[in-house]
């Protein structure tokens, strides 16, 4: 009996050991920043984000046009999706608006544009607009909570197409405006499926989730993250709830604006029938697929979003694009769980600490 358990004492004492839990890089704090998007990964998120923007940047200048703009496409709708993953990642809030400040910022873009405001103000001006757009929104909507916040954003979606027809002075209504093809910044075109275009949504998308780490890992995040999920307390400690709620809503219709303008510069034309409801969806799922506290993961949710059915189209026959593109979204969301970028850090801290483990 004491042979037995001096052999099992043995085995264990030959295991590795457990990496410490204690110090800024203990196994606790990386699993924690892992699961909660936030803590000592910070810089390893900026790096991420860095370097999927060279390699989407590289692929683009060195891919053929219809795989750049599809990189174009991806980005922009991986802007909308940073501005849903906002309002998700902090105030706990279903946004399926997305699609119309999407809408706002794109027809902003093409009438500032026609006026000939300057390409970089009317950039910037159509994600004010939005925002404008976003704040009349969450007046009403930030005294709701969960599926009835889901159900008005819905209806403003639903309703965009309609609206885009009945603006006609603004939208010009199903005959639509169109961009210029010839629009240049910094001596590059910024139009179409043109590589100035690729690189400018791709330092938006950089500068946007670079802001979007630093929001969630800096005190505005905290105090956002404790509005979403314990409200009460937050108010009892004098946390401002209302105007916090309000500035998150804020903060996400600018980014859709900045997307919608980028996309109505790559498509060159935006008219009432492009606004389906069904983007909104899609917008959401790509969210909810690449992870709402993840700026990596949101550039990956707006590629499956905005490249992938076209990436299919090109793999699979036609009228399997649809069937195969849902089947993808499933599997995605089943092996993420809590998004892709989620799933690949805890891969990544699980091999750290596995490695460590035998050094």
């Amino acid at each position: 009996m004491t042979s037995t358990t001096e052999t099992d004492t043995s085995a264990n004492d030959s295991r590795p050991p457990e990496p410490s839990t204690e110090g800024r890089f203990g196994s606790l704090n990386l699993r924690t920043a892992v699961a909660t998007g936030r803590g000592v990964l910070a810089r390893y998120r900026y790096l991420s984000l860095l370097v999927l923007a060279v390699v989407v940047v590289v692929l683009g200048l060195t891919g053929n046009a219809g795989f750049r703009y599809s990189l174009i496409l991806a980005t922009a709708y991986g802007l909308v999706v940073l501005g849903n993953s906002a309002t998700a990642a902090t105030l706990g809030e279903i946004n399926l608006g997305g699609l119309a400040f999407m809408a706002v910022g794109a027809y902003t873009m093409a009438n500032l544009l026609e006026q000939g405001v300057p390409g970089l103000v009317a950039l910037l001006l159509s994600g004010v607009a939005a925002a404008i757009v976003g704040l009349v929104l969450a007046i009403p909507t930030t005294q709701l909570r969960g599926i009835s916040t889901a159900l008005v954003t819905f209806a403003l979606a639903y309703s965009i197409s309609d609206l885009a027809t009945y603006l006609r002075p603004v939208t010009n209504g199903d005959e639509g405006k169109f961009l210029p093809a010839d629009l240049e910044l910094g001596g590059m075109l910024i139009s179409g499926s043109n590589e100035g275009l690729l690189i400018l949504a791709a330092v938006l998308m950089v500068l946007a989730g670079a802001a979007h780490i630093a929001l969630l890992n800096g005190r505005a995040g905290r105090v956002a993250i404790s509005v979403g999920e314990v409200e009460r307390a937050s108010a009892i400690f004098g946390t401002p709830i209302r105007p916090v709620q309000l500035l998150v809503w804020v903060w996400a219709a600018f980014l859709g604006g900045i997307g919608g303008a980028v996309y109505g510069l790559a498509v060159g034309f935006v008219s009432a029938s492009q606004w389906q409801v069904m983007l909104s969806i899609f917008v959401f799922v790509g969210g909810l697929v690449g992870g709402t506290r993840s700026a990596a993961g949101s550039w990956v949710g707006g590629m499956i979003v905005g490249a992938l059915p076209v990436w299919l189209q090109g793999v699979v026959p036609p009228t399997a694009t649809t069937l195969v593109y849902g089947v993808v979204l499933v599997l995605a969301l089943l092996v993420g769980g809590r998004g892709l970028a989620e799933f690949a850090e805890r891969l990544g801290v699980e091999g750290w600490l596995r490695l460590r483990r035998t050094r």
